[in-house]
This record gives C-alpha cells, sequence and structure tokens, in this order.
C-alpha cells in the first residue's frame, strides 16, 4: 500500500509499470508535500550522492526559483531514489 502510495506520488507508473520520474525536482516536492521525506533528509542523501549546494539553494531549486545545472539534477534524481527505495522496504 504505501509503495503504491510513493508511485503515485512520484508521477505514476510509466509504460513498465515502474516510477516515472521525468522531472526529480516535482517528484520531491510530492515526497516532501506528502511528509514522506524531509528537505533536510533530502538534502543529506543529495549532499551523499555527491551534490555541493546549500540546504538553502536545494529548496529553490526545488521550487523552481533558481535552475540547477544538468548534474544536480541526476544527482538529486539519485537521491529522491534512494529516499523511496529506502521508504519502500519499511
Amino acid at each position: 500500500m504505501v509503495s503504491t502510495l510513493i508511485i503515485r506520488l512520484a508521477g505514476g507508473p510509466n509504460s513498465t509499470g515502474t516510477p516515472a520520474m521525468n522531472d526529480p525536482r516535482q517528484t520531491a516536492r510530492n515526497l516532501i508535500g506528502e511528509h514522506f521525506i524531509t528537505l533536510d533528509r533530502l538534502w543529506i542523501r543529495y549532499w551523499a550522492n555527491g551534490g555541493n549546494v546549500t540546504l538553502f539553494d536545494l529548496d529553490a531549486y526545488l521550487y523552481e526559483i533558481q535552475d540547477p545545472p544538468p548534474v544536480d539534477l541526476r544527482i538529486l534524481a539519485w537521491a529522491v531514489e534512494d529516499l523511496r527505495e529506502a521508504d519502500s522496504r519499511h
């Protein structure tokens, strides 16, 4: 049940039945808004995956106030996926 809700929040399944994750910013906003993850937890995971912006900048990226470089979007996607996988195991 929880994994189904996480898939729905992530944008629904794609044609292969896996969650669509075209824009990790939208997925992160949805997961934060539904209290599945926190911004702090996302930022820590982002840093662990090699990201190097501040928490404030990451928040600005998520809400599209600043445009992140493509590499930061990829790192954000990894962080979101890591957190979704960790939450789906519990």
